[in-house]
This record gives C-alpha cells, sequence and structure tokens, in this order.
C-alpha cells in the first residue's frame, strides 16, 4: 500500500488536469514536490508492502501473466536461497539506462547506465529484509525519508534498484539470493505472434498488456499454451 502522506494525496479530476496540463493517466499532487505519476506510485506500493510483509519472502507476478503450472516451492527457494531474476549483457538496453542512472543516485554507487545485469522479470523475488536494508540505504545516501526520495525520482525500476541494491551493496552472498537467468515465465510481445510452448521449468505465461485482446481471448491463448505444454 501506499504510505499515509502519498495516499492521502488528490487525484485531479479530467478538468483539473487539463487546466494543470498533467496526462491522462493517474498522477498523485502535492505541494510536497513534483506530482507523483501512477506508475512510480506502484513501484513505491510494491515495496512499502514488501517492507511490511509478514513473510520474508515477497514474489512479484506481473498481472499480465497467468499460471499455466502449478508453481513448486523449490522454483523460488532452494537450501536456504531465494531466486534471484538476473539477466547478463543487455548493456546496449536504453530503456533500462536512466533505471540503472536512478539506482545509482539513490544507493550512492558511482554513476553507471549498466551494472553488469538486468533484473527484470514477470515472476521476481524478494527478501523482506533486503528491502528494509533498501530503504534504509536510500534515506542514509539522499538524506531524505525514503519514500519521498522515491517519489522525487523521475524514473527509476523497482527490480533493477532491489538487484541493484543485492548485487552491488549487500554482495549476492551475503543477499540470501542465488541468481538465475532463467526466467520462469513464457511470454507473447506482440499480436498475432505464435502461441509459445511453455517447457519444463517455465509456470506461466505472459500476455503483453498493451496488444489489443479482450479478456477471452487471452484466456484462450492460455488454454492453448497449457494443452501443448
Amino acid at each position: 500500500m501506499l504510505p499515509g502522506w502519498l495516499r492521502k494525496l488528490p487525484l485531479p479530476g479530467p478538468e483539473w488536469r487539463r487546466r494543470l496540463r498533467l496526462p491522462r493517466r493517474n498522477v498523485y499532487v502535492s505541494f510536497k514536490g513534483r506530482p507523483v505519476r501512477g506508475w512510480i506510485a506502484q513501484q513505491i506500493m510494491k515495496l512499502n508492502a514488501a517492507a511490511g510483509a509478514s513473510g520474508d519472502v515477497v514474489v512479484h507476478l506481473d498481472s499480465d501473466t497467468a499460471f499455466v503450472r502449478p508453481l513448486p516451492v523449490e522454483a523460488l527457494k532452494s537450501e536456504g536461497l531465494v531466486r534471484l531474476a538476473r539477466f547478463p549483457g543487455a548493456a546496449d538496453d536504453a530503456m533500462h539506462a536512466p533505471w540503472h542512472r536512478a539506482a545509482s543516485t539513490l544507493l550512492g554507487l558511482p554513476p553507471s547506465d549498466y551494472h553488469e545485469a538486468d533484473y527484470i522479470d514477470q515472476f521476481v523475488t524478494w527478501r523482506r529484509t533486503n528491502v528494509r536494508g533498501l530503504l534504509e540505504r536510500i534515506g542514509e545516501v539522499t538524506g531524505r525519508d525514503p519514500i519521498e526520495a522515491l517519489a522525487a525520482t523521475r524514473d527509476f525500476s523497482e527490480y533493477i534498484l532491489y538487484g541493484v541494491y543485492c548485487d552491488k551493496v549487500l554482495g549476492l552472498s551475503a543477499s540470501g539470493h542465488a541468481p538465475s537467468a532463467d526466467s520462469l515465465c513464457e511470454t507473447v510481445w506482440s499480436e498475432g505472434g505464435a502461441i509459445p510452448v511453455v517447457g519444463p521449468g517455465r509456470y506461466g505465461l505472459g500476455i503483453q498488456s498493451t496488444i489489443p485482446l479482450s479478456t477471452e481471448a487471452r484466456r484462450t491463448i492460455v488454454a492453448q499454451a497449457i494443452a501443448r505444454g
């Protein structure tokens, strides 16, 4: 959930959005700083919720993803180590570069457009203790309440922020994570793409949310993928 001060911020209606020249999507406004876009607020919610979770392991599943087979605990945690989605080799991804730079700034690391790996997947597993440590680190580096510091950041990725913290601040061996470059999910990225075979070791099928498909059409694709698997 959102922290109290951000949760109380108004969501301007269409008329005020037009007057303030705000985007059509959800945006929170406050006299404390710049407007907070809904996408940024969503990431803050995920960090805040994970920090306050009752269990030590938190699993994030994208809303455009469906399970195609049962997900065993062993796929997420083995011998006391929690899976960390870590995909090296995407140094030339211009979209992700600002998110890596934001991680550098928020975590007090040397500026970098790429921290040797990306950490974004449809299934993402965190440890609550690390999320709490991450927020504490942001507070120490910025000298601000960590949620306010995040809300004031124009662009960041919660997954990259967490991954870089575990990788470059804690060190993977101390983070309680085991890195994995194998996704637990197959994904349909474009309209008309072939329905993938969801093979062993894959437990979900993601259908990109921007593809103009009805709910029923999405269910059909998932059913076909299950049948093929």
